[in-house]
């Protein structure tokens, strides 16, 4: 970050799940409604998630990135959208005032 100077924020990801929960709950979630879709090139993540199971014991490592990437992902305000509007339909939502591309 140093050289280019360009800076990014890193924040821990404190997810309390046990790894194998959270890759079920993400990752295998969306593989049952067949909404998962990898590349031809993601031979890893393929092999790993063809292997995973309550005993396995091998490397898991790209599911459970992915699963915590895919969560961090999640849109909360996206579920209280009225699809018909676009308003939210929670009032406790707090309005950020923008000024020029930041809140």
């Amino acid at each position: 970050m140093k050289r280019t100077g360009i800076y990014y924020q890193v924040i821990p990801i404190a997810d309390g799940m046990k790894k194998f929960a959270r890759i079920e709950n993400t990752i295998g979630a969306l593989a049952t409604h067949g909404k998962l879709f990898i590349g031809p090139e993601h031979t890893t993540f393929a092999s790993q998630f063809e292997a995973f199971g309550p005993t396995y014991q091998g490397l898991d490592d790209d599911l459970d990135a992915s699963a915590l990437a895919l969560q961090e992902l999640h849109n909360p305000y996206l579920e209280r959208m009225d699809p018909k509007t676009g308003e939210l339909r929670d009032d406790n939502v707090e309005e950020l005032n923008w000024v020029g591309a930041c809140p």
